[in-house]
């Protein structure tokens, strides 16, 4: 049985008026919690989705069970404590006419209920045309000839679920569950003896009712919402009570402060920031869209909130608006600056290593993601440990430059890794954080192995007249907000009509939602800075002094559950002018690691030495992962 990935975590609660949080976020099926996620889109490798409705699927496991397509061609998923009675074979059934004076063993009556007659057997009534005898508890019954389904004159052969187990190969014809004596028959293909299987069960938007073999499936997006009690508040003095909820976080989930907007209802999570800026040294500014929020009072709000077991260190926190038609989408770089889009472009093929079609994963901005299947069964040290998506764009004669728009960002298991490959540092990781804030050559060296490796940096070639050149790299983010940036490309050494990229993703490290490509240029529109009303931390101080500059004075938050909310002046919006709301966000933060085991020097050797280790490290990681939580 899947152990609980996902671990609760106490939060305080915000304080304000009945606040809620919501968030849509990816999950892993060894990620899920039984009974406990609403699991609101499942996504398969091929990039088919199953959507449900408001009432969310479940996830649930079941640790033996039986497995097959009924024979009204349902989908069915049977633990074993369920069953009282398995079939291998029917035993013939008869219409009444064929009767005569037989003794009956049992019938199945509408809606495909099973009655056994006790030893002396039913008889059938010719002149009232029914079904009489006395059931095996003792009572006697009567059944009508439009009551029943099925008259059985002999025995079924039955097996054991002890037997079943010593030869799952048996294909079974039916069941009997045992809250209500119900008859489950399979198709002709049988049901099948399963061991330690985990689904996921919901009724599609298509109102079908599906229960889907988590291990078929790639990831799935679950629901969260979580509602905080009353808290009362009298001249801005708290006079109420903290209400202490659970929150459910990812267990392998290594990131950065997680963004809450304030849409008129509830806080929606709606930015990820600062990814892999695990220490001072690697600090960065960086520019989120917040697609959620929405103007209340003449103000903007919005939480930002610790979640996992790390220091979170907040240098400066800015609102930017930018005011433009509606004919416009406005997409930040990786240096802060804001780009002004049109008429895009979408691939003419997407294809992968292997030739499969990825368009459904990337020709819109939908959160469906391609991603790795881990774990990778084939024998990864003897390929490249790479993945290749190639892309091919229409392209006009004339165009010497392009931007390429691209959501591309960190896996979840990519975010763990963060911890993984800081945890063979041992009682030495301190050593390693001083070194990288305070020398440059060591930033370089790391930054440099990040980037062969291409683990948290993508490189994007071009293929231009006399091969592929490598034109800019990549920032990925998240894992479960990631950000559309806006890339330039230089065509100049390109020839013919067609543009063809190409990224080399390592296996279990990245996720691709869209591509697109704009070929014109248009001016760049103003962003303008939205002034800080108030910004107050989880202990009511005022810090809006402190995120207003990056002058090195930080504010901090070292627990989970650590949080401060920001209210924004809204500048006015004109009449026939929509409004893009960006975030920009400076700091860093301190992942909290035990500090009691040696420095492993081995592997850090052969990983820093031998290109694609790191990769083969990953993937191992997650195969024990995988095997020690069933």
């Amino acid at each position: 049985m899947f152990k609980k990935i996902l671990t609760s975590l106490l939060i305080i609660a915000f304080i304000n008026f009945l606040y809620g949080c919501y968030s849509q976020e990816k999950a892993f099926k060894e990620e899920l919690v039984v009974n406990e996620e609403k699991i609101m889109k499942v996504v398969y490798p091929d990039g088919n989705v199953v959507d449900f409705n408001e009432q969310g699927a479940t996830y649930f496991t079941i640790g033996s069970g039986i497995m097959g397509t009924s024979d009204k061609e349902k989908r069915i998923v049977l633990p074993i404590n369920n069953i009282q009675e398995i079939r291998v074979n029917e035993a013939p059934s008869f219409s009444f006419s064929e009767v005569g004076n037989r003794i009956i063993k049992e019938v199945i009556i509408n809606p495909d209920i099973l009655y056994k007659f006790d030893q002396s057997g039913g008889i059938y009534d010719k002149e009232l045309n029914r079904i009489k005898g006395v059931s095996l508890d003792g009572q006697p019954v009567t059944f009508k000839s439009e009551q029943v389904r099925e008259v059985h004159l002999g025995d079924s052969k039955i097996i054991s679920s002890t037997e079943l187990e010593n030869n799952d190969s048996v294909l079974i014809s039916s069941v009997i569950l045992s809250a209500n004596n119900r008859v489950i028959k399979f198709n002709d293909e049988g049901g099948r003896y399963i061991k330690q299987k985990a689904f996921i069960s919901g009724t599609t938007t298509t109102n079908e009712l599906v229960q889907i073999d988590a291990s078929d499936i790639l990831y799935v997006m679950i629901e969260k919402t979580n509602v905080v009690g009353t808290v009362f508040v009298t001249l801005g003095v708290i006079v109420g009570i903290f209400v202490v909820i659970g929150l459910i976080a990812m267990a392998t989930k290594e990131s950065c402060p997680f963004v809450y907007s304030y849409d008129g209802e509830k806080f929606v999570f709606d930015a990820e920031p600062l990814g892999g800026a695990t220490t001072r040294g690697l600090q960065r500014s960086e520019l989120s869209k917040l697609e959620s929020i929405k103007e209340v009072d003449g103000k903007y709000k919005i939480m930002v909130r610790n979640e996992v077991e790390e220091t979170q260190y907040l240098d400066q926190l800015s609102l930017y608006v930018v005011d433009h038609s509606s004919d416009y989408e406005i997409y930040p770089d990786i240096s802060c600056n804001i780009h002004s889009i049109k008429n895009l472009t979408t691939p003419l093929f997407s294809q992968d290593e292997n030739g499969k079609d990825l368009s459904k994963f990337i020709e819109k901005p939908d959160n469906l993601y391609w991603q790795t299947k881990l774990p990778v069964e084939e024998p990864i040290s003897q390929n490249n440990h790479r993945h290749q998506l190639t892309f091919a764009f229409p392209k006009p004669a004339d165009a010497k430059n392009a931007k390429l728009i691209i959501n591309a960002g960190t896996t979840l298991w990519g975010s763990n890794m963060i911890r993984e490959m800081l945890l063979l540092y041992g009682n030495s990781v301190d050593d390693w954080y001083n070194s990288i804030d305070s020398s440059e050559i060591q930033k370089e060296t790391m930054m440099k192995f990040i980037e062969r490796e291409e683990l948290y940096l993508l490189k994007l070639w071009v293929k231009e007249a006399d091969g592929w050149k490598m034109q800019t790299i990549i920032q990925g983010g998240g894992p479960f907000v990631t950000e559309t940036r806006s890339y330039d490309l230089d065509l100049s050494g390109i020839t013919g009509d067609t543009l063809f990229i190409k990224v080399n993703p390592p296996y279990g490290f990245w996720t691709m939602d869209y591509l697109a490509i704009e070929y014109e240029s248009f001016p760049t529109h103003l962003m303008t800075e939205a002034k800080i009303v108030s910004a107050t931390d989880s202990y009511n101080s005022d810090i809006s002094g402190i995120l207003s500059f990056i002058d090195d004075n930080y504010v901090m938050m070292p627990l989970v559950g650590d949080y401060f909310i920001v209210e924004f002046e809204a500048p006015q919006l004109y009449k026939n002018l929509v409004r893009t709301i960006f975030l920009k966000s400076t700091g860093y933060y301190e992942i909290h690691l035990p500090k009691d085991k040696p420095i492993q020097s081995q592997k850090l050797f052969e990983i820093g030495l031998l290109p694609g280790k790191i990769v083969e490290y990953s993937n191992d990681l997650y195969k024990n992962w995988y095997n020690n939580n069933k």
